[in-house]
């Protein structure tokens, strides 16, 4: 393959989301020697806003908001042109709508990435991205059941194996020996942490689909009569309302907005937990496989796909904070768990590597412009 191959990636921001960090560990992971990469964003702002300026990667951001993507309909047709650009890959619902039309304007194949099941859409929307997915040559999923409900709004389909495809959540490759370098008491001291109780830790956007008032209600009922486990927050704050009035006032709970260092939050953590109700697969979850740290999480779909309960992680039921609690109670005292670390990385070294994950993307971007070639 004597030229490059061009993908124009059309996405929201560089806010810190599974989205964003999937697609920056993505390029962080390219092969730039065999593909140019473009990106179209909304808004060229976010705390992910360097990382991706300093990628081998022309960033150019629409004077629009996602609603109004007509109006850049032109902009982007004379770019695709200009730049000979060989697919074009949405990500997520608005920005693949635009996608859609910007690849029937401009005959260009269209690639899809959806990170979520999007409950919200209305019957309108439903309709529009079964049209996308009808067109576009390949549809790339974070987990079985966002894929098959990709393949059911797609009515009339023969071979939904070359269309459809799963590429588990791409993460930065961690070595678990690294975390072994941090003073686990210095950084407990910096956080206010002052027991000796286990530290389990919930990261994500505060939002009430990702459970954490379920997290802070079970973890109160656990510490009733004393301490057993301190709960650590990490996240932005997207919903203040999660949160009650003297919920800080514990000794036993610590919340960060924003931690640079995400590296000593996982050396100190004992636990982590995934609390949410509703999403796809989360990219921190394939983060604790790697650092081979153990994980509880909620019996949703994209967590019951990786976890093996009592192999390699441990599940509860969704939005039960009595299982919730038996769960973590049961964990502390798990005499397997150094097992269930293992198995976790090794879950991870076998199948979720990020070289090869990257790798099955642009195997797809390849066949697709060797199938385009006239």
């Amino acid at each position: 393959m004597s030229e490059k191959i061009k993908i124009l990636h059309i996405f929201n921001s560089f806010f810190v989301g599974g989205m964003e960090s999937n697609l920056l560990n993505f390029f962080n992971n390219a092969d730039f020697s065999r593909f140019d990469h473009y990106i179209f964003v909304t808004q060229d702002e976010g705390p992910l806003k360097e990382l991706f300026h300093k990628l081998p990667i022309k960033i150019i951001t629409l004077k629009c908001t996602p609603k109004r993507y007509f109006y850049c309909l032109p902009v982007g047709y004379y770019f695709c042109k200009k730049n000979r650009i060989n697919i074009i890959h949405g990500h997520n619902y608005w920005l693949y709508r635009y996608a859609y039309f910007l690849s029937i304007l401009t005959k260009i194949p269209l690639f899809t990435s959806n990170y979520g099941l999007g409950k919200w859409k209305k019957k309108w929307d439903l309709f529009l991205e079964s049209r996308i997915f009808s067109r576009a040559r390949i549809n790339i999923a974070i987990s079985n059941v966002v894929l098959e409900k990709e393949i059911s709004l797609v009515k009339k389909i023969d071979n939904p194996g070359r269309k459809f495809k799963l590429v588990y959540p791409i993460i930065k490759d961690i070595s678990e020996k690294n975390l072994l370098m941090y003073n686990k008491e210095v950084i407990k001291q910096k956080l206010g942490i002052t027991n000796d109780k286990p530290v389990l830790t919930i990261i994500g956007r505060i939002d009430r689909l990702k459970g954490h008032r379920l997290a802070l209600d079970a973890v109160g009922k656990i510490n009733q009569d004393a301490i057993k486990v301190n709960l650590l927050i990490v996240g932005p704050m997207s919903d203040p309302t999660v949160f009650k009035e003297n919920d800080f006032d514990k000794e036993y709970i610590r919340y960060l907005n924003y931690y640079e260092q995400l590296e000593e939050i996982w050396a100190i953590s004992d636990f982590f937990l995934i609390s949410s109700i509703s999403e796809g697969t989360p990219l921190v979850l394939v983060e604790y496989f790697a650092i081979g740290k153990p994980v509880i999480a909620s019996d949703i779909s994209g967590n019951k796909e990786l976890i093996k309960d009592n192999w390699n992680g441990f599940l509860f039921k969704a939005g039960d904070v009595d299982s919730l609690v038996e769960r973590i109670k049961s964990v502390i005292e798990n005499k397997n768990i150094h097992e269930i670390q293992n198995n976790a990385r090794k879950y991870y070294l076998d199948n979720l590597l990020p070289e090869k994950l990257v790798q099955d993307i642009e195997g797809y971007y390849s066949d697709e412009y060797l199938a385009a070639a006239p």
